[in-house]
């Protein structure tokens, strides 16, 4: 991929992975409407849990490394 220089998917990792995220919150928030608001303790968890992985992807800057590093492929 490298040598034919099919790069412009690399920006869009960091992009996708939190759109990912967003999506997975947004059927727990979504279910948890459905639900009118009952409290249920795997839903809860989900939430906090996606809530801290979007802030952790949107936040890594071994992340921002990798995308950068695969700029300038080894030879």
């Amino acid at each position: 991929m490298w040598k034919k220089g099919v790069l412009g998917w690399r920006r869009a990792v960091i992009p996708l992975a939190q759109f990912g995220v967003l999506l997975l919150l947004s059927v727990q928030l979504y279910y948890a409407m459905h639900h009118h608001w009952d409290f249920e303790v795997i839903t809860g968890v989900k939430i906090v849990f996606y809530s801290i992985a979007l802030y952790a992807i949107s936040k890594s800057r071994h992340l921002k490394w990798m995308v950068e590093d695969w700029e300038a492929p080894n030879p």
